[in-house]
Formats: C-alpha cells, structure tokens, sequence
C-alpha cells in the first residue's frame, strides 16, 4: 500500500521567560518538526509583528523557511522577563508509516555587541545576524489515532528558560506515494508488481482501514472544539460565532443512499487502478471536511490561546500528578503526641518503598518521561493529624491531600538558604524547578552566610534576618502576599535562628519545609560522621558544629538547639514539611523528621523535651521521608553524602513536591 498520513500541525508558542539565563542579548526560537524519515514543511505562521521604536520584545519579525520557522527575534535583559510571542506555526508532514513525530525547538541567541538598549539594537541589522544555538529541546508526538492536543513546557537545559507551547495536530488526509508519474494503485503482490484482480470483500476492508483514521479524527476534533467553546469562549466571542458553534456532521460519501452503502458497491470494479482512484477520492472529500473544521479550530486557539492554554495546562499537571504519583505512598496518622515515633519501626517504610519500586518496574518508561536524569526515589508522603483538632472518621484520604488554590493576586517570596559550607547556588535547580511552574513566585537565595558557616547558628540566623529585610527593602516588595522559607541541612536551622526576629511579618509565613535538617542535633547519627564532625570541629574550632553537638554547654537545656527549640518558629507556618531520607547520613533520620522512638523518650530526654517544644501546638505536620535508589559505587554513597545532597539534584523529588503539594507553592 502507497498511501501516506499527512499530518496538520499547529504549533502555538504563547510566552517565553527567562528563568536562569546566562547573558543579556537578542533570543528567538527555532521550531521543526520531523519523523525518522522526511521533515515536515512550515507553510504559515501567525502575528508577524514589524519591529516597532521602543519595543524590545519584537526586533524582528517571526519568520518562514521550508523546513523551519522561526519565532520573531526580542531582547532579554532583567531576571523573569517573559516575553508574550502568541504566534501559532502550521506544519504539514507526510509520513511513510504509522509513526511518530519529533517537535525540535532552538533556543538561539546573540549578544549584539552588547547593544542590549532598544535604541541601540535597533542600529544593528537584526534580520541579517548570525544567531547561534545555545540549547535545545525535543519531544515526541504520538501518532494521531485520534486528534490530539498537549500543553508543552519547554524548558531549555543550562541557560534556563521556559517558553510555554500548546500543540495541535490530526491525520488530515493520506497521500499517494508514486514514482515516475507511473499508475496509481495501492494494490500490489509481494514483488511490487501490481495486482490484476482485487475482491469486493478486501475492497470493502482496505476502504474501512483508511476512512476509520479520518472518521475518528474528526469525531475527536469535533469533540474538543465543542469543550473549548464550552469552557473558554466566553459569551461575546460565543455569539460573534454563532453561526459555527456546533460543527458539521461528517459526511461519508454514499451513506445517503442505501443501495450504495458499501464502497465495493459504488466502485463496482475488481480493476486495481479504478479502485485506488475512488478510495484516493472519496477520502480527500472527507479530507476536506476536516480541514474545515481544522481551520475553525486554529481560528480559536488563534483568538483565545491563553483560556485553551489553560485549559490543555490542567490536563497535562493532572496526567504528570498521575505519573509521579505511582512513585508514592501515602499514609495518615491520628496521634495525640507529633513528637513520638507512631509506627513501630522507621524501617516500615523502606520495606514500603522497595516494594512499591517492584511494582514500579512495569511503569518505568512513563516515569522516565518526567526526567531522564533522575534516579528512582520512592516518596513515602505522611500527613500528621491531631487527636485534639481533627475526627479521622469523617475524612477521607484524598480529602486530606486536596489542594488548597488561591489566586495569584500576590507574590509569593521563597527564601532559600544553603546548609554547612555552602552556598547560593546550591539551591539554583530547586529554585528553577519552582519558578518553572509558578510563575508569580520570586527568590531570595540566601548568600550572607557563604564562607563563614562555622559561625554560630545564631549569629548566621541574624544574617540571614537582616538579608531579608533587605530584600524586600531594596526591591520594594510592599505587595508580596507570602513568604516562605525552604533550607538544606543546617540552612533549616539558619532559617529558624532568624524567625524570631522577623516576627513582624509572621502574618505572611506560609511554608516551613526543611530538607534533611538535624533539627535535633547530630548525637545519635552514624559513628563515621559523627567522627568527621568531630574533627572538623577540633581543626576549625566551628561554633555551629559544636551547637549540633550539643556540646556547646555541659547540660542539655543549656544547648542553643535546645533554647532555639523554645523560641517561636514552626508554629508561625501554615505549613510545616519535615524531609527525610534513610540513605542520608550526615542528618539522623529521627532528628531530620523530629520524631523520637520510645526507646529514646526513655534514655534521652533532651531529644523528647526538643521535639514536643518544637511540634507542640500544630493540628497537622507533613513528613515526607524519600528512598532514593542510590549505587554504592562511589565514596559519596558509601558514607551516607549522596542521599543528603540528592535533595538539591533530583527533579523527580522537586516534581513530587511541586505537583502533588501545589499548596506548599501557591
């Protein structure tokens, strides 16, 4: 058979913003789209805007090759600059088979001689520059069974931006492959020779093959073409287009004739050629009545892209929290004390998240969709509920975990501080992996305490309290609606040394979320680190060290830790999440998750004194405890590093975080 798909797509980029990107100078992007045999043809783009004085964000206007198009050309130049592109691309590609596509975008740049003014850009000949590609992204289109329609982020690796793309496409019609002009048949033997004679049955088959692929792509187009009229035209625009509100009922060539419902009836020849030549026929007349549709649809994605962009938005988080979500289990617990361990073992959960990787193993491709480059953490996600504040009996579990939306009227500030002698950059892939999804979300990325962390914790607290104040001073953050604080390892001590002296914007604290932070001290850890701190300590005589001792007075209830236990801190927070690992070793696992065995209520009383002064008051606590799947091929791993600093490398975990707790961001 020598018929092949064509496929329509329409690629509509809406917005392009800078996350984490190197340089200031000119950005456009570069979009192809191709299979393993042939590139699609660009054939039309949208809103090619001329570049107008004073305008950066349109240097140049969007334009066509044969096998690319590019978007218009605008400057980059302040940090979470987004620029609003909404053009929409039109591709056409014929494929040999039943295969899928690859959408290939450039990120290009150039730095106009550092002429980043728009005054003095517009005095370079943009139209005739040499850009060169600094980053790429691809993906893959599935054959389209039925007409699809995706939201894609693209987030562009190294110099981190996001343009955020919505994508539709469908089999629109099948093409004759002919060599030479020779004769049209798509029946030939198994030598390519063609056949003399073809059957009324297998007529009727290959005709029922074909037809099926454009009857069901235009039941589903026409499906989504009433869901976007229905949840994102609004009444105005509905009644301007009255009179194509509902689409046309397809119509199949002889259906209106009972005598003629079969195609081997209409054809009435076992003539291989005159058979092709009808089959080709009769589906370009169905062809035609999808691109009209077609055309209808892109007409709306063209006028109301951002309601449909929301809309295609909304499916994609709900499938990627599908995704993510068979990587975690979760559990409720009603106690009347946070403090105590409630399980019986701590080890209950890595016995949970070994057998929750098994059952995993089936799913792994769709896992590796979400990002490549992770390892396998299995998340076991743990809500805490207060006897005294909640009846267990009348919740359900997904009621426990719905999402608590608010609107974006607001800036949320996150505060990010880094742990023992680090620094701000350790947080930067965390902070973009937010960013990426919440756009109205801005940064602090503490660096008042690089260098000098073997300060004490209180004194590096005061550091970070005054940066903050200086922070929204500077940047005159009058507006911001929220504030929260996310620190690594000793950077979550840091943060709770510095709430008590901002208690006057306690009113604005919305998360408290500690990533592997010994908030009860070190003592307890494993003998090897606890040996390195040890020494550590001895060589750089480093106060906070000492205070994760305790060993900074002679009784407990001396200990700064202890008396930080008593000052305010999560109790000021909406939310307080407790991260853990069993793999990490630099912070004990029960003084990360501030939970205490009754073993240890027993023998160390400081740890039960520090946990109930730091949990008492709370009606609900997150602990969130991640199995990383780690190889002990390396020091890192052997001595318990990996997992303590996989919490700043591993997207999957920060995906986890960020589309199945939204309200820790929103």
């Amino acid at each position: 058979m020598n018929l092949l798909p064509v496929i329509e797509i329409c690629v509509h980029l809406e917005t392009f913003r800078n996350i984490d990107l190197y340089q200031q100078g000119l950005y456009r992007l570069r979009v192809q789209v191709s299979n393993e045999e042939n590139e699609g043809n660009a054939y039309d783009i949208t809103l090619k805007l001329s570049p107008k004085a004073g305008d950066p964000h349109c240097m140049d206007p969007a334009r066509l090759s044969m096998k690319f198009a590019e978007s218009r050309a605008f400057l980059m130049r302040y940090c979470n600059e987004e620029v609003q592109l909404k053009e929409s691309i039109y591709f056409q590609i014929k494929l040999s088979k039943n295969s899928n596509i690859n959408l290939h975008l450039d990120l290009l740049f150039n730095d106009l001689g550092g002429k980043i003014h728009p005054d003095d850009a517009y005095e370079v000949p943009v139209k005739d520059l040499n850009m060169r590609v600094i980053s790429t992204f691809d993906t893959v289109l599935e054959f389209p069974f039925v007409f699809k329609s995706r939201f894609i982020p693209v987030l562009f690796p190294v110099h981190i931006s996001l343009a955020t793309c919505i994508v539709h496409y469908l089999l629109s019609d099948f093409s004759v492959k002919q060599h030479n002009f020779g004769t049209v048949s798509i029946f030939k033997d198994r030598s390519g020779s063609i056949r003399e004679y073809v059957g009324s049955s297998e007529t009727d088959k290959i005709y029922k093959y074909y037809i099926d692929f454009l009857t069901s792509n235009y039941k589903s187009l026409s499906d989504y073409y009433l869901l976007v009229m229905g949840r994102c035209i609004n009444q105005e625009m509905r009644m301007s287009l009255e009179h194509r509100c509902f689409p046309a009922t397809l119509k199949l060539p002889g259906e209106s004739d009972p005598h003629f419902l079969n195609f081997s009836q209409r054809v009435a020849s076992h003539n291989p050629e005159k058979i092709s030549k009808d089959l080709i026929n009769e589906l370009h007349i169905v062809s035609g009545q999808i691109l009209q549709l077609w055309r209808k649809m892109l007409d709306l994605v063209n006028k109301t892209p951002r309601p449909i962009s929301r809309l295609l938005r909304e499916q994609y988080n709900t499938e990627v929290r599908n995704i993510i979500g068979r990587g975690v289990v979760r559990k409720v617990f009603r106690t009347g004390d946070f403090a105590v361990l409630t399980q019986k073992s701590i080890e209950v959960n890595h016995s949970l998240a070994e057998n929750k990787r098994l059952e995993n193993k089936k799913n792994q491709q769709e896992l590796i969709k979400i990002d490549t480059s992770s390892t396998d953490p299995i998340i076991i996600d743990e809500i805490f509920l207060s006897d005294s504040e909640c009846n267990l009996q009348n919740l359900s579990l997904n009621n426990l975990f719905i999402r608590s939306r608010k609107k974006f009227s607001e800036l949320h500030l996150f505060v990010l501080a880094h742990g023992y002698m680090g620094s701000s950059k350790d947080m930067m892939v965390l902070r973009n992996e937010i960013s990426t999804i919440f756009p109205y979300a801005i940064f602090l990325l503490s660096a008042s305490n690089e260098g000098v962390t073997e300060s004490s914790i209180g004194e590096l607290g005061e550091n970070l309290a005054k940066e903050i104040r200086r922070f929204l001073e500077e940047n005159a953050l009058n507006q911001v609606g929220c504030i929260s604080f996310i620190g690594h390892s000793l950077g979550g001590l840091i943060i709770r040394a510095a709430l008590p002296l901002l208690i006057d914007l306690s009113e604005k604290f919305h998360l408290l979320l500690t990533l592997s932070t010994p908030h009860l001290g070190v003592c307890e850890g494993s003998r090897l680190i606890r040996a390195g701190i040890w020494i550590m300590n001895y060589v750089k005589k480093a106060d906070s060290l000492s205070e994760l001792r305790l060993s900074d007075a002679k009784l407990p209830e001396n200990t700064y830790l202890f008396k930080l236990s008593q000052a305010p801190g999560p109790d000021l927070f909406h939310h307080f999440a407790l991260i853990s690992s069993p793999q990490d070793n630099y912070s004990p696992h029960f003084s990360s998750r501030i939970e205490v065995s009754r073993k240890m209520l027993k023998q160390h009383t400081v740890y039960s004194k520090m946990a109930k002064n730091l949990l008492n008051g709370r009606a609900k606590l997150h602990r969130i405890d991640t199995d990383f799947k780690i190889q002990n091929t390396n020091i890192d791993s052997l001595i318990g590093r990996a997992g303590h600093i996989e919490f700043l490398e591993n997207r999957f975990f920060m995906k986890f975080l960020l589309y199945l707790h939204p309200e820790f961001f929103e």
